[in-house]
């Protein structure tokens, strides 16, 4: 009988830590649109799934461990696509400031009018 079904439960468990952990990342995602939200969720989740995956299958973990480390970087990978998305959006409005920033951070120079001393 289980030949009838077009998807089984076991399919859709693994599914189930990394969506629950970039929900509650979400509901921390403060300063996001309902559009950015549900892309933050969404990459958040394909993240923790694929890498959480990963590191299990590689380090020899067991299902519930992996699940753990999946709903882990779902979690955490919310605030990794926050902030890609803060910088997005800051690049947007005011792209030769931030190019100058960025390139500034990367050379380790300093801007403003502080001493250095």
């Amino acid at each position: 009988m289980s030949g009838d079904r077009i998807i089984e439960v076991a399919d859709v468990v693994p599914f189930i830590p990394p969506a629950v952990g970039a929900l509650l990342g979400v509901r921390y995602a403060q300063g996001q649109t309902v559009r950015e939200r549900v892309l933050s969720w969404g990459l958040a989740m394909s993240c923790g799934l694929f890498f959480g995956s990963a590191i299990g299958e590689y380090m020899g973990f067991g299902r519930a461990t992996t699940g753990g480390i999946m709903f882990g970087l779902a979690a955490v990978g919310m605030e990794a696509v926050a902030y890609v998305i803060a910088a997005l959006r800051q690049g947007i409005t005011d792209p030769a400031s931030t190019a100058g920033k960025w390139l500034d951070a990367i050379l380790g120079r300093r801007r403003g009018g502080g001493d250095d001393a």
